[in-house]
């Protein structure tokens, strides 16, 4: 199957990399949410700095309905929006803010919305006058390097919401813990490759359901520039890319969209090597 790798494109990454921060408390508002703003989910791909320091515990919620990005954090003093319609950077009310027992937030209806100033785009970055300081965003260095499971998890909340929302198929499973030798997959991936995320966590969830004494994951992390010695040494051109290794053999690669349901993936390489 033809795959090529995936490139973050500037002027997106820009555009999402916009606002960090800090979990909004709770709220037991039973209010109906904004029909535009709401349903802001945390990523964990981009940090925040305010006059050049970093926002350190800060957190990102970003809604594609509304294509703006919610922040919250250490040194703002409201909840900020990024308006990627309007291009402007502006503030809503902590009260104005529902979470959902997802951890999402929603902006309730009626919430009153001040506009700020207008974003500045800069390659990757993102940044805006706030109170007399400049507070910016620009994406987070992409994992590179041999990774684990909780390592992605904990890098970006979209892995870790992935994963427990995708269900292995149990018969699946028991027939790849029957197999008479261990198996064994390497996977390599781009932290901010789109078909990655949508991906990689499916194989967290089977890699943390299946019996790894038969069925074993080591994750691969290649830089933004897709260029690696590991990838080259290993013939890699595109993520993600897995490697299924039976004895320490190759038998087969799974690339792209095949892992989306990962535990037939490797299925269908065992049955075709065998």
């Amino acid at each position: 199957m033809t795959h090529r790798a995936l490139t973050l494109n500037p002027a997106a990454a820009a555009l999402v990399a916009a606002l960090a921060l800090l979990l909004a408390a709770p709220l037991a508002a039973q209010q109906t949410p904004d029909p535009m703003f709401q349903g802001f989910e945390p990523i964990g791909a981009f940090s925040v700095s305010i006059d050049g320091q970093v926002v350190k515990g800060a957190e990102v919620y970003q809604s594609d309905r509304a294509r703006a990005i919610l922040v919250i954090g250490p040194g703002l003093e409201t909840p900020l929006l990024v308006n990627l319609r309007s291009r402007q950077a502006e503030s809503v009310g902590f009260m104005s803010l529902a979470k959902r027992q997802d951890g999402s937030i929603d902006v309730l209806a009626d919430a009153p919305i001040r506009p700020l100033a207008m974003l500045e785009v800069s390659g990757a970055k993102v940044s805006f006058p706030y109170q007399g300081k400049t507070v910016e965003l620009s994406p987070r260095a992409s994992l590179t390097g041999p990774q684990s499971a909780d390592t992605l998890t904990d890098y970006d909340p979209a892995y870790a919401r992935g994963a427990a929302s995708y269900q292995p198929n149990p018969t699946v499973v028991a027939e790849l813990e029957q197999m008479a030798k261990p198996v064994h997959i390497q996977v390599f991936f781009n932290s901010k490759c789109h078909v990655c995320k949508e991906m990689v966590p499916r194989i967290i969830k089977l890699d943390r359901t299946v019996d790894d004494s038969k069925v074993s994951f080591d994750y691969y992390g290649v830089p933004d520039t897709y260029t690696d010695p590991e990838m080259e040494s290993k013939d890699v051109h595109g993520v993600p890319t897995g490697i299924v290794y039976v004895g320490g053999k190759e038998v087969g690669r799974i690339v792209g969209g095949e892992w989306r349901m990962p535990e037939l993936a490797i299925k269908n390489v065992l049955n075709q090597s065998s």
